[in-house]
């Protein structure tokens, strides 16, 4: 054999081992390129389940809003009532105590009052 024929065999050598590296490269990278496209996958379910609950979480937000705003508007109109029914009482007491009770003094002296016998007369009740 020749040197050229040699130098030709060392070639095919080491062109067949280079061709053996890149062909299991080749299938490194394609499992590589397999998982990522199931963690793709995987992902854009999550992102989905994500958008889902987001919108859930949005609406019931929306809904604790709209009562909260309903609390507020009903605690106002509440309040306004409460208001509006002491001062409608103040002014029933303040006109119908003085015809309803006797003068506080005529209240102590009947208490104090005693029979001919001696024997309380019992406390009237107003």
């Amino acid at each position: 054999m020749s040197c050229s024929a040699k130098y030709i065999q060392k070639l095919e050598r080491e062109s067949s081992a280079q061709c053996a590296r890149l062909v299991s490269e080749r299938y490194t990278l394609l499992d590589k390129l397999e998982a990522a496209d199931a963690q793709l996958v995987d992902v854009k379910r999550e992102a989905g389940s994500y958008c889902e609950r987001f919108a859930e979480t949005r609406t019931s937000l929306k809904v604790l809003q709209e009562r909260f705003d309903d609390q507020s508007v009903t605690l106002r109109l509440t309040k306004e009532s409460v208001g509006e029914a002491q001062s409608t009482n103040n002014t029933i007491l303040v006109a119908w105590t003085p015809m309803s009770y006797p003068p506080v003094h005529l209240l102590r002296d009947i208490g104090s009052e005693r029979k001919p016998s001696g024997i309380e007369r019992p406390r009237q009740c107003f």
